[in-house]
């Protein structure tokens, strides 16, 4: 049996940052080494201390002591298989690389994005035709299994141990059976209901408790969350006196223990943890704590026992004009990271050397990002 990879084992824009591996550093830099690019815009982490980023026209992977190798071109989120395999969808294919030595161990031909690993092996992607999107299952050999037409994706699927795969675009969450049969389909109006061109969904559907699912929603005149209840059919917004102001966006993550169930959700230059009501159809809410940070949050993880990475940076176009004469001091202290205890209280603070790109979590519980050429790992 594979040892189980790290947070994330797929990039995306709205991934559920929950590990495995506990969080327990004091905010030092344990390795860092030099990068082929000033950072990165996505990284994953693989069981056996590797490390991937992405840019947009580069794939490179290394270890705690160096660059193992590098590959050059258009590419997209990657994505790690049980077996190792790194999938990246590339400009004209998708392949599964060698997490060692980059060789391609099988490739497709066409456009994807979005490649996600599935529960019960393989992964799932969706491939893009001129105006036209399919959702593709593969085998962790590269043979399909099943494909489906979709509405296209606003992130990656999301995979259950049943087989079942999800799916969020703009118009609809569908769900599939592990044949690829249609299960059931919800737009922002509810189950079956015609979407509404007014109304999109914004992030990946994160699975509560094997039923229902939450996920954020833009409904024109209300911005929050959707419960959806497949077995009832009920689709109840959550909280159901939402204020917010901006529509939910990544980075999401659940929180499981310590008890109440709740969801990490970003808004502008703060993190809230909120508690999800366990009662099947609730759209209660209650707000655990918040924590403001000095910019807006662009990635998180939560460990086993509630404990909170989160990462947040300033963009190189407002931090890059300030770095002559004494500028470059006002921008100390925006591009950083912080680990909260459960209860909310920040345990400690890293200030990065510049803007951050990428964030993963590490077989040893590192917490990795990128900034000014360097990959960092923090414990």
């Amino acid at each position: 049996m594979m040892r189980r990879h790290p947070w994330p084992i797929s990039s995306g824009s709205a991934q559920s940052g929950t590990t495995e591996v506990a969080l327990d550093g004091r905010g030092t830099v344990a390795w860092d080494l030099p990068i082929p690019t000033r950072m990165a815009s996505e990284l994953v982490a693989d069981a056996d201390g590797r490390w991937f980023l992405r840019t947009p026209d580069l794939i490179a992977a290394g270890d705690r002591s160096a660059l193992l190798w590098q590959w050059e071109g258009r590419a997209e989120e990657p994505c790690l298989l049980d077996d190792g395999s790194l999938v990246v969808p590339l400009r004209d294919e998708i392949a599964a690389l060698d997490p060692a030595s980059g060789e391609a161990r099988w490739s497709i031909a066409g456009r994807h994005v979005h490649a996600a690993p599935l529960p019960t092996g393989g992964v799932s992607v969706i491939r893009v035709r001129n105006h036209d999107s399919t959702l593709v299952v593969l085998d962790g050999d590269g043979m399909t299994r099943w494909e489906a037409d979709v509405a296209g994706s606003v992130a990656p699927p999301v995979g259950r141990a049943d087989g079942t795969v999800m799916l969020a675009s703009e118009r609809w969450v569908e769900a599939f059976d592990a044949g690829g049969t249609p299960r059931w389909r919800a737009s922002v109006g509810g189950f079956d209901v015609p979407p509404d061109e007014n109304r999109a969904f914004t992030t990946q559907p994160i699975d509560l408790d094997g039923q229902r699912v939450i996920v954020g929603a833009d409904a024109y005149d209300w911005l929050g969350f959707l419960m959806l209840d497949p077995a009832s059919r009920s689709a109840s917004r959550w909280p159901a006196d939402s204020r917010l102001t901006v529509a939910p966006q990544s980075p999401l993550a659940l929180r499981r223990h310590p008890s109440p169930l709740a969801l990490a959700v970003p808004f502008h230059a703060t993190l809230r943890l909120i508690g999800l009501d366990g009662a099947a159809g609730s759209s209660s809410a209650v707000e655990i704590w918040t924590e403001t940070l000095q910019r807006p949050p662009y990635a998180c993880a939560i460990d086993p026992q509630g404990h909170v990475a989160v990462a947040y940076t300033e963009s190189p176009e407002l931090h890059d004009p300030y770095l002559w004469g004494d500028g470059a001091k006002e921008m100390r202290g925006r591009s950083g990271v912080a680990l909260l205890e459960p209860d909310g209280r920040r345990r400690w603070t890293w200030d990065a050397p510049g803007p951050l790109g990428g964030f993963a979590i590490g077989a040893g519980g590192e917490i990795l990002v990128t900034s000014e050429g360097r990959l960092w790992a923090l414990t």
